[in-house]
């Protein structure tokens, strides 16, 4: 028996079909542009003439892209990114919820055991140290480990807005010249 695949839709493959906006190329470009980490595969990818210096060239890169595009069309992909950004807030809240709780469970049960040692092992000061600085060193590595995870996520909800301001610019535009 055959069975067939269910269709999925999925708003990345609205964004590539209607509007042309292949989002890991996008935000591989706008990246490289604000100069956050971009895996160095997706680097290697992106070719020279979309490693742009300056907000201006991205932002003219992207006015050209869309110039040929209809006003309804440009206004569908502005709720278009909007709905992105609204998709991309609540995990990023969650996230940083989850990793407040998680850090202070952390931090409390390595205290603890870190007491209970200390305890054990008054008189023997050198075994206290090393305890004190591996306690340090987890620490720091969970710490540091969060930030990336969690705390540095607002460059997607970012580079969300960036867009959606540029695109909103043409709307304006194009709204203006029919006016006159």
């Amino acid at each position: 028996m055959i069975r067939r695949k269910k269709s999925k839709r999925e708003i990345g493959d609205r964004g590539e079909r209607w509007f042309g906006f292949h989002y890991d190329t996008e935000r591989t470009i706008y990246g490289y542009v604000c100069c956050v980490y971009v895996k160095k595969g997706k680097l290697r990818k992106l070719s020279d003439k979309l490693k742009f210096e300056s907000y201006h060239q991205w932002k003219q890169y992207i006015i050209n892209k869309y110039k040929c595009f209809e006003l309804d069309t440009l206004i569908e992909f502005s709720r278009y990114l909007n709905q992105r950004i609204r998709s991309v807030k609540p995990g990023y809240e969650f996230n940083s919820i989850t990793a407040a709780v998680i850090m202070s469970w952390v931090v409390t049960k390595l205290m603890e055991d870190f007491i209970e040692v200390e305890m054990a092992v008054k008189s023997n000061i050198i075994c206290s140290m090393v305890t004190v600085i591996v306690t340090a060193a987890i620490v720091w590595a969970i710490v540091n480990l969060w930030y990336k995870c969690f705390w540095n996520n607002n460059t997607e909800e970012n580079f969300y807005k960036d867009y959606k301001e540029i695109i909103d610019e043409i709307i304006e535009e194009r709204k203006k010249m029919k006016i006159l």
